[in-house]
């Protein structure tokens, strides 16, 4: 690429995580003298795009899941948008649904710009839904999308919306990256993109200063941050009950359970209801202030079904704060990759009850989470993320661009699961007319409302997957 170079950074979310996440990245990349990196959001652009093609209201029929789902009909583009974006050599989306559509971002990789698309969930590989909630329809073509309502947006919509990001992921100069391995090689298996296009760049965090403590002191102290219990994919519910348990089995003193977010009536009526020791902060605006939750706490608990690289843990992880998450998801790399904290497999309150105890009886010594807090800082540093980010963005090739057709799975199947692949490989079954979809146990279901049964259609012959 020349010396400096322009790149265009994109968030129509700039007040939430993917926004930060976005004006960070934009400021470490002017900051290394190659590159003019501008962040454009609503407000910068002008306008948002008309809510007849990106709909503002969730598009969910919240029975499936409840996660917000993006409905956006295919085919807009503004001219002006286009003709202003294509100034710019590198164009960065973060989740942009409503400053920019598909449409007009496939025009621009018609005009060689290269483009890399930060994935903060699956919304830009999916017909609409930011996270499957065990559903594999990504790998046919979203056909028979359990999570939408029809009355808000039809199935033959979310399989339109599908192939036009299909079509954009297509492009040779067009990659995707996101801060968890987990959430790219899960798009690249759904065969939307291959994974020489796919990379792992963190989000940067700054944190506040470098003062540690005494860990030892706080080790009972639980953070949990909970907004509402709205989202049913965070595991709200679940953190309470096992939460709940956990302070009645607790003799070493009291456990403390530090709350941090917009507290609604519902959330402090269970927190009494299981007798929890809670403390209310409310919604910290100020990161100082945060900061200060993080040190005065020894255990960050997220009992989340599915999650990318959450924020909570960096920032928790950055000042020393073990982690307890569930598994199968970004929450569980993220132990991995700094060796440390625990990994709960079965999402009940039992298990995260056990998990919490035994964490507090184990919990490493100070200068274990120094390493552990100096090891997260340095992954997440503004220097170090901004080299990973211009390494990759250099090397998107623009010579011979065009499609490429990756090889598709079969389209006969409505949404299979986990356990409907298990069933076809050890029996050989030809038909099944229920898929319990997710791999939960019925005691979780309880808390976290997945696992509804969805109906497949029927294959003609014996379906085999590798």
């Amino acid at each position: 690429m020349n010396q400096m170079s322009k790149i265009a950074i994109l968030s129509s979310a700039s007040g939430g995580g993917a926004g930060i996440a976005a004006k960070r990245i934009c400021d470490a990349l002017n900051h290394l003298g190659n590159f003019q990196a501008d962040f454009i959001d609503i407000v910068a652009l002008g306008e948002a795009v008309p809510a007849s093609v990106t709909l503002n209201d969730s598009s969910s029929n919240r029975e499936y899941t409840d996660t917000h789902y993006t409905a956006e009909y295919p085919g807009y583009v503004r001219g002006w948008v286009v003709a202003l974006l294509s100034s710019y050599d590198v164009i960065n989306v973060h989740w942009a649904p409503y400053l920019v559509t598909t449409s007009e971002l496939i025009a621009l990789a018609k005009m060689k710009r290269r483009i890399l698309i930060t994935m903060h969930d699956f919304y830009y590989c999916t017909g609409g839904c930011h996270y499957p909630a065990g559903c594999t329809g990504q790998m046919f073509s979203c056909v028979g999308c359990p999570q939408v309502a029809p009355i808000k947006f039809s199935r033959a919509d979310v399989m339109a919306a599908y192939r036009e990001k299909a079509e954009l992921l297509g492009f040779a100069n067009v990659h995707i990256s996101a801060p968890s391995k987990y959430l790219v090689d899960a798009v690249v298996s759904t065969g939307i993109i291959s994974s020489d296009r796919a990379h792992v760049i963190r989000n940067i965090y700054h944190p506040e200063d470098l003062f540690f403590g005494d860990k030892q002191n706080v080790k009972s102290h639980v953070l949990l941050v909970a907004d509402s219990l709205v989202e049913r994919r965070k595991g709200m519910r679940l953190a309470l009950a096992a939460l709940g348990q956990a302070t009645a089995k607790y003799t070493d003193g009291n456990l403390i359970v530090h709350l941090v977010g917009q507290m609604d009536n519902e959330l402090e009526r269970l927190c009494a209801e299981h007798r929890i020791n809670a403390v209310f902060h409310g919604r910290i605006k100020e990161h100082e202030k945060l900061a200060a939750v993080y040190r005065n706490s020894g255990i960050l608990l997220t009992c989340s079904y599915e999650d990318n690289w959450p924020n909570v843990l960096v920032e928790g992880g950055a000042y020393g704060v073990v982690p307890v998450v569930g598994s199968g998801h970004g929450c569980e790399e993220f132990c991995s990759v700094f060796g440390i904290g625990h990994v709960v497999a079965d999402y009940t309150p039992e298990s995260f009850s056990e998990t919490i105890l035994k964490c507090i009886e184990t919990y490493p010594s100070n200068e274990m989470l120094q390493v552990f807090a100096t090891c997260v800082r340095d992954s997440h540093l503004a220097c170090n993320v901004a080299v990973t980010y211009a390494s990759t963005i250099t090397d998107i090739s623009t010579e011979g661009v065009q499609q490429k057709t990756q090889d598709r799975p079969r389209k006969d199947v409505y949404v299979v699961s986990n356990s409907y692949r298990k069933l076809v490989s050890q029996n050989g079954t030809s038909r099944i007319d229920l898929v319990t979809v997710g791999g939960f146990s019925p005691r979780s279901r309880e808390f976290s409302g997945y696992g509804f049964e969805v109906s497949v259609y029927r294959s003609r012959e014996k379906l085999h997957f590798n």
